[in-house]
């Protein structure tokens, strides 16, 4: 029997069969992943009071991760009617309420709307899997340090774009989530995300980050992604 409480808001692996562990400390850091079908949790127990320890970077980092997958759940090959209502409300979720939290970090409220956000992310990601920024992200862990939320929100911008003009559904999509057309939802995602302090990137300006883009969306999370077709 398996009962998964998070103490994030978060990774949603409370709902998924899938399991990381980062192993930074040898030589040579490494991802490793777990997965099977005794992954799924018989029970999973949300309660936003056990996130109230975490710090603010935690707090941060976590809820990007949150996301990028619900954001990554909808430029996804495996995106279906029952998944994007429940990305696009966990989207919106973290939108609004992360710069509240941060500012009020042991506010109840903020930290239940979180909590909903991860489990409705997890909830969609379940089912099909992340993306390319996730692709992305694993170097920047590895490599940079970067904590693995913060990987992940750096391409946020680069793989929406690219999402947005592949796909019409992913388009309305996005647009839904942030009111508005695309051109200003992106600049809207780039300010939220620097006014938290992060930068974010993209691969498709210089010849290595082409080929870096390629690799990525070669890779098994790369090859979800809507646009590697």
């Amino acid at each position: 029997t398996l009962w998964c409480a998070p103490t994030t808001s978060g990774t949603g692996s409370e709902v998924t069969p899938w399991a990381t562990l980062w192993d930074l400390d040898t030589q040579t850091p490494v991802k490793r992943s777990w997965s099977m079908p005794q992954g799924f949790a018989d029970r999973a127990l949300i309660d936003p009071a056990l996130t109230l320890s975490c710090p603010e970077q935690l707090t941060r980092d976590t809820a990007l991760d949150t996301l990028a997958h619900a954001l990554e759940s909808l430029w996804n090959h495996k995106a279906n009617d029952l998944t994007r209502p429940l990305a696009i409300q966990s989207a919106q979720l973290v939108l609004k309420t992360l710069p509240e939290l941060l500012a009020m970090p042991h506010h109840m409220d903020f930290r239940q709307q979180l909590s909903k956000a991860s489990l409705l992310a997890g909830l969609a990601m379940s089912q099909t899997q992340t993306a390319l920024a996730h692709a992305l992200s694993y170097d920047l862990t590895l490599q940079e340090k970067l904590p693995h939320g913060h990987a992940c929100a750096v391409w946020l911008n680069m793989a929406m774009d690219i999402a947005a003009a592949c796909s019409p559904q992913v388009n309305r999509d996005l647009e839904q989530i942030f009111a508005c057309p695309l051109g200003e939802a992106l600049v809207q995602l780039a300010t939220w995300l620097q006014r938290l302090g992060v930068e974010p990137r993209d691969l498709r300006h210089t010849p290595a980050g082409q080929q870096q883009l390629q690799q990525a969306l070669g890779s098994a999370r790369g090859r979800n992604f809507i646009g590697s077709a």
